[in-house]
């Protein structure tokens, strides 16, 4: 779980810009793969590195100047041969908590975004594109065994490199895919639950694929959530993307479902 949040944050930047020469637009879905190091060190915090990858993630610049990646949103635009993407600053903050929460066992809050650097270009002729990126951040957290606040320095780099989904030199535009529904009702304790996910805009059979579900519940390929909580009054928080017979993708959507008794 903290490996999968550490990529994501890695995706939580809040400016990207690299050369675009062999396609006209970077509109489409890029195939992405990389590694990220994340270090967080402070006063009283004993230095910890953490490594993991960014293989299977996916990039998306959809038409409307919108862009996705896995659980996190933006825009984007482009001059030239340069392109730029501007990440919700939410996203980062939200995910960054969320990782050094779990890595610590404690509430961690990010204090700030003190800068952020991303650089790539393109490959004309393997048809790839590749970069690096570092974001860093200040964050702090109580600390049980003093009995005090402590604050840390929290830095992550890393590289990627991708390649346009299909591998050709020009990508299908792909149309604003949406899901169904926006929420979910509340879960009861020992009482199967069946929600049925839809998606639209795109080219059907669309294939839903999830991040981060509670061990209870399942989705299948077609969009159905299915399980049988065994626990009440608790919170999950997951992500749903559909895919269309295109390959174009709808991005994460998120959800929360609650389970009562």
């Amino acid at each position: 779980m903290l490996k999968k949040l550490l990529i994501i944050l890695i995706l939580s930047l809040s400016i990207i810009a690299f050369s675009n020469i062999a396609w006209a637009s970077v509109i489409g879905t890029w195939e992405i793969t990389g590694k990220v190091t994340t270090t967080i060190k402070g006063k009283g915090i004993k230095t910890t590195i953490i490594k993991g990858a960014l293989d299977g993630d996916s990039w998306i610049f959809n038409e409307d100047n919108s862009f996705d990646s896995d659980n996190v949103g933006g825009t984007w635009s482009q001059t030239k041969t340069k392109f730029t993407v501007n990440f919700n600053d939410d996203d980062i903050i939200s995910l960054t908590e969320a990782a050094l929460t779990e890595e610590f066992g404690t509430d961690i809050t990010v204090n700030a975004i003190t800068k952020k650097t991303f650089t790539g270009a393109e490959n004309t002729k393997k048809n790839t594109i590749k970069g690096s990126f570092k974001i860093y951040m200040t964050a702090s957290g109580y600390d049980e065994s003093c009995g005090c606040e402590r604050t840390g320095k929290v830095t992550v780099a890393g590289s990627f490199k991708g390649t346009l989904s299909g591998g050709g030199g020009t990508n299908p535009v792909c149309s604003i895919i949406t899901l169904s529904p926006s929420s979910l009702p509340i879960a009861t304790k020992g009482t199967v639950f069946n929600q049925t996910i839809t998606a639209s805009g795109g080219k059907s059979p669309y294939i839903f694929t999830a991040n981060g579900l509670p061990a209870w519940l399942t989705l299948s390929s077609s969009g159905v959530l299915s399980g049988t909580p065994t626990t009440s009054g608790t919170v999950s928080f997951f992500s749903v993307t559909a895919t269309d017979a295109n390959n174009c993708s709808s991005g994460p959507q998120m959800y929360a479902i609650g389970t009562s008794s």
